[in-house]
């Protein structure tokens, strides 16, 4: 068998199987989307609510409501970030990206506002003891579900593509990367120092560790594209074809420690 048809074969299912990965995890981002839209409708919903036990003077149901307004937002928001691990937005537009990125904030900022105006322009639907009080749970719920809303690393289109692509074209083809809980870097060795005794190490692919939050390549095992900047891995991979291309394929080894020949093969 030829040489360059084995590469073929090789990089045919190795491409195949990467593709099924990611629509695999495209359709679990696009779940986690919904989820956190329906969430954060359920926080408007309990915002309405906490109005209405407002005018009718109910202290006691409108901080419950209050609380479970921030709560929908925190979680609807912390969805909304890793489905954008999952699939970033590939819009051009800084302006857009960033608004796609913070969405959660707006939810937050919508989820939260209306009701802060009305608390603090309303006079005579509490007394003023227990108006503070209320002024003051909203206000340390609407900064702390807006600081867990925020989206501080956002990734961006192609970061798990164009890194992988480095990764093989200086390492050779990786199939699984390790991380831990609470790290925020991924690796290619098992036993890097940095993870080999770590109880809660795992392993994945590359998608899967981004996803995770684990963005930042290695200082130890990845050391050698830790100084190449953004910019240069972007051009690294413009295309899927650039990927494919540059991965080496592995010679069939035989018993005498040559590489397999067409004629062995056949």
């Amino acid at each position: 068998m030829d040489k360059e048809l084995l590469k073929y074969i090789h990089n045919f299912i190795l491409g195949g199987r990467k593709m099924a990965e990611k629509k695999e995890l495209y359709k679990g981002a696009k779940g986690l989307r919904i989820g956190a839209v329906v969430l954060w409708l359920l926080a408007i919903g309990f915002e309405v609510l906490a109005i209405y036990m407002y005018n009718i003077s109910k202290e006691t149901e409108l901080i419950i409501a209050l609380v479970l307004d921030a709560v929908f937002c925190i979680v609807g928001s912390l969805l909304w970030k890793r489905a954008n691990r999952i699939k970033p937005s590939e819009s051009k537009n800084k302006v857009v990206k960033f608004f796609w990125d913070q969405l959660g904030v707006i939810a937050c900022l919508i989820a939260f506002i209306p009701l802060g105006i009305i608390l603090l322009r309303g006079t005579d639907k509490l007394d003023p003891k227990m108006k503070k009080i209320v002024l003051a749970i909203a206000a340390v719920l609407f900064v702390g579900s807006v600081g867990a809303s925020i989206d501080y690393n956002p990734v961006e289109p192609g970061d798990a593509q164009n890194l992988e692509t480095l990764i093989e074209r200086e390492y050779g083809p990786v199939d699984t990367y390790y991380f831990t809980q609470y790290g925020s870097s991924f690796h290619i060795d098992e036993h890097c120092h940095y993870i080999d005794e770590s109880p809660t190490k795992t392993n994945g692919t590359l998608e899967q560790a981004i996803e995770d939050g684990k963005t930042d390549p290695c200082d130890n095992c990845l050391e050698k594209i830790k100084e190449i900047n953004k910019d240069e891995i972007e051009e690294l991979a413009t295309t899927d074809e650039v990927a494919t291309d540059e991965i080496p394929t592995e010679d069939v080894i035989v018993d005498d420690g040559e590489s397999a020949n067409s004629e062995a093969v056949d």
